[in-house]
């Protein structure tokens, strides 16, 4: 078993970055990915011009960015374990991590299964068109409006939970019980 924790980036700005934690247990590698830790994470999130173009997928520039070099520094630091065995990588994000997993699975094939909570939208229709999968699975809390954000990017697929009555401030950190989890 292989475990680890990393972080993405973290410049001049003093943030530490985007925090992951990894375990390679047999031919699975689970991934899970903590939502924004930074106050400068939130105004990358909601800039969301300009959008970069790859294979005909428009994406919001930050998630894309960021969901490829998480999956480069995993293929680089693990490059031995995926040249030896034929791994399959399951991705769970929150927030901001929710968002990173959608653009890891659609950037990176080995990743075969997703679970997203709370994650704001990350591109266009053919976007949530690759995400309709039984693989994917995209999780938004009733009263949580990020996953709504933003509002012109096309409409993910949402398994909604959780209470009607919870305000939406507080809607946002509470999590669904998944099979994961």
């Amino acid at each position: 078993m292989v475990e680890g924790k990393l972080y993405c980036y973290g410049k001049e700005d003093g943030n530490k970055g985007i925090e992951a934690t990894y375990i390679l247990n047999g031919n699975i590698l689970q991934v899970n990915i903590a939502g924004s830790n930074h106050w400068t994470d939130y105004l990358k999130c909601l800039r969301v011009w300009p959008r970069i173009q790859d294979r005909g997928l428009k994406y919001h520039k930050y998630f894309y960015e960021e969901g490829k070099n998480l999956s480069l520094y995993l293929i680089n630091h693990l490059k031995l374990e995926l040249a030896k065995r034929n791994i399959i990588v399951k991705v769970e994000g929150f927030s901001l991590g929710g968002s990173l997993a959608k653009s890891m699975y659609l950037q990176w094939p080995r990743v075969k299964n997703v679970i997203s909570i709370n994650a704001p939208k990350i591109g266009n229709k053919l976007i949530t068109q690759r995400l309709k999968s039984p693989n994917v699975k995209i999780y938004g809390h009733k009263n949580d409006l990020i996953h709504r954000f933003p509002f012109f990017y096309a409409k993910e697929s949402v398994i909604s939970y959780g209470d009607a009555k919870v305000p939406f401030w507080k809607a946002h950190n509470i999590r669904p019980i998944t099979p994961n989890s």
